[in-house]
């Protein structure tokens, strides 16, 4: 599991990377208003824009405080995941009711591929290995 859990630490950082490079595009190209104007994705990726700055804000504590097997990295790098996952979903329902003969599965995939990690953060081996107190169980009873 601590295998795991650097390897989604390493995947973190690299979806930032990513994303740093997406948003230096976006002010390249203008900014992100002129997608107001380009339908219903253009809509969605302007709302988009906060999940970005929660990308921007919180992966890079999500990053180094999970590779230290903090549990604070964890449940940052269940937020970061979450986030992401989100906004996959949204472009999922967004494309199934604007569009439902658009290639709406590639949207789906994405958020079913975002939502293992998340899936992997919150098992009860990642928590214990984050160091999770768990409560005891009551066998006295």
């Amino acid at each position: 599991m601590r295998f795991l859990l650097r390897l989604i630490a390493g995947l973190t950082l690299v979806s930032f990377i990513g994303t740093v490079g997406l948003v230096m595009r976006f002010y390249q190209r203008g900014g992100v208003l002129p997608l107001i104007h380009a339908g219903s994705f253009g809509v969605i990726t302007v709302v988009g824009f906060v999940g970005w700055l929660i990308t921007l804000v919180v992966g890079p504590p999500a990053v180094v405080l999970l590779w230290k097997l903090r549990d604070v990295g964890r449940v940052a790098s269940v937020l970061f995941w979450g986030n992401i996952c989100l906004y996959y979903v949204l472009c999922w329902c967004l494309t199934l009711v604007h569009n439902p003969r658009a290639f709406y599965w590639a949207a789906l995939f994405a958020a079913v591929l975002n939502l293992v990690p998340i899936v992997l953060l919150l098992s009860a081996r990642a928590q214990q290995v984050c160091g999770v107190q768990t409560m005891p169980s009551d066998t006295a009873s």
